[in-house]
């Protein structure tokens, strides 16, 4: 007899599971299906040499009680199975440029007070900022896990103010204005298009409480699974959605690329919404639809460095470190292939036997797709003498740039591994490589904040391409995904409660 789903989810990434859970949790039916070996998309570690690295998620926040992810965790069960690392109160980023370190601080007014140490004379432009992204955010009913109409809500402007043009209003300091910037690294952020919303939300979300997983981001999904199958729901690895069956307008089955079909009520794609729709039979969506989805730019891409360290080498840091060589923090902006690399993200993971030191190095700097182009119908493990020869000069050039910030890097390492634009496209699904999805455009918020409703009428969307990036904008995205087949009033209020 053939299994009938309620809701079948495309992609087990960070929102498709969330949205699983919480509709498995509601007592629907759930099938999630996923094309690789492993579930958890941008939540995926890798493991070699005995060593964990993380590929998407190195700190998230919101986790300190009361805050959103914390109370979503909780309502899910997966809190309390989590190991969490609360990163340094007094500095969870370090912002270099200029010769000049800079700390973002945790809780408000750390952050203000710290950054008021370094620019004196600005006081009153970084009150300001604090206060109007705390007012930003305050607007947003599931963010603040309130029930929609209660207070506040309705369409938040800063959605089509940009970040940069607001940050540059408030201080004629351009330091100033590159430290208040600098998170727009987390969403790939450009001046010309940065929206204040995202930029407020990404910040809030970080000064608040800043977080690592001490296991791994991948332990996030690991507990989510458990959780799933434990409510009956079910999650099929290696099962790659190739198209669907229909009856009238929506669609009746879910077909895969081994031949199997799986009848569903409902989908939600967390899939690149290019590919969800690259799976709708040819007709049955508008050519003008599916040009303005095409139409969206893809954020940047990166590549990455990965270091096993040899025993006691390098201490460990309980803060990320952002590097900008060109002295502006709008990398994205600035982005030369023959200034290669240009700044960088690093953090470090301790070892397990003395957590003073480091076990290892992780080093994120942007690349744009078009150097790695030419391997693009190559495959993992296939793409090439040239290929291999190309991320090794890369990666020499990278190791120089970060023995500057440590010097006895080269010494200390005991083995490596690197990432490219090609890397993330095939192993998270990324369009082009791009590090956060769908580029959201200040200028074209209609056209860059995707509804979750496509035009089939049973066919969602979810993930960070919906409307903020990152593992909050994931959470965020599977709780407006669900909102149609939970009562989402009780379910902000069960919450809240957690």
């Amino acid at each position: 007899m053939t299994t009938k789903y309620d809701i079948t989810i495309i992609g087990s990434g960070p929102g498709g599971l969330t949205s699983a859970l919480i509709l498995a949790k509601a007592g629907y039916k759930v099938l999630v299906l996923e094309k690789h070996f492993m579930a958890g998309g941008g939540l995926h570690n890798f493991k070699r040499k005995g060593v964990n690295f993380d590929t998407g998620i190195h700190y998230v926040g919101s986790l300190d009680d009361g805050q959103i992810l914390n109370q979503l965790y909780k309502y899910l069960g997966i809190l309390p199975h989590l190991h969490l690392q609360k990163m340094d109160e007094d500095c969870f980023d370090l912002i270099s440029f200029n010769g000049k370190d800079y700390k973002l601080a945790q809780g408000f007014e750390n952050f203000e007070n710290s950054l008021i140490k370094d620019f004196p004379d600005e006081e009153q432009a970084i009150r300001k900022f604090s206060h109007d992204i705390q007012a930003i955010t305050g607007q947003e009913d599931l963010y603040n896990m309130r029930v929609p109409g209660k207070s506040g809500g309705g369409f938040n402007e800063s959605i089509q103010i940009s970040a940069f043009e607001y940050i540059k209003g408030l201080t004629s300091n351009l330091d100033l204005q590159m430290v208040l910037g600098s998170l727009n690294s987390l969403y790939a952020g450009k001046k010309e298009s940065a929206s204040l919303y995202t930029h407020a939300f990404i910040t809030h979300h970080l000064v608040q409480s800043a977080y690592r997983f001490k296991n791994g981001s991948q332990e996030v999904a690991d507990v989510m699974l458990e959780q799933i199958k434990k409510l009956g729901g079910e999650v099929l690895l290696r099962q790659e959605v190739s198209g669907f069956e229909y009856t009238d307008d929506k669609i009746s089955a879910v077909l895969t690329a081994s031949g199997d079909r799986f009848e569903t009520k409902n989908v939600i794609s967390s899939t690149h919404p290019t590919a969800t729709i690259d799976m709708i039979e040819k007709g049955r969506l508008r050519k003008s639809y599916k040009n303005r989805i095409r139409s969206v730019a893809n954020t940047f891409s990166s590549f990455g460095i990965y270091i096993r360290l040899k025993k006691n080498s390098i201490k460990h840091l309980n803060y990320n470190i952002q590097e900008y060589l060109d002295n502006d923090t709008w990398g994205v902006d600035n982005y030369k292939i023959e200034k290669f690399p240009a700044g960088y993200f690093a953090c470090t993971s301790p070892d397990s036997e003395n957590e003073e030191m480091a076990e290892t190095l992780l080093a994120i700097t942007l690349m744009d797709y078009s150097e790695v182009e030419k391997w693009e119908d190559t495959k993992v493990n296939r793409r090439g003498e040239d290929y291999l020869k190309f991320k090794e000069e890369k990666a020499e050039k990278f190791i120089t740039l970060l023995e500057q910030r440590f010097p006895n890097l080269r010494d200390s390492i005991e083995t490596y591994f690197t990432s490219t634009p090609l890397t993330l496209r095939d192993y998270l699904g990324a369009v082009e490589g791009g590090m956060y999805g769908m580029l959201l455009d200040y200028r074209q918020p209609a056209k860059s904040f995707l509804p979750v409703k496509t035009r089939i009428p049973n066919l969602y969307f979810t993930g960070q391409n919906i409307n903020l990036h990152g593992l909050l904008g994931t959470s965020m995205s599977a709780l407006i995904s669900c909102s149609d087949f939970v009562d989402v009033n009780k379910l902000i209020v069960e919450i809240k409660n957690a």
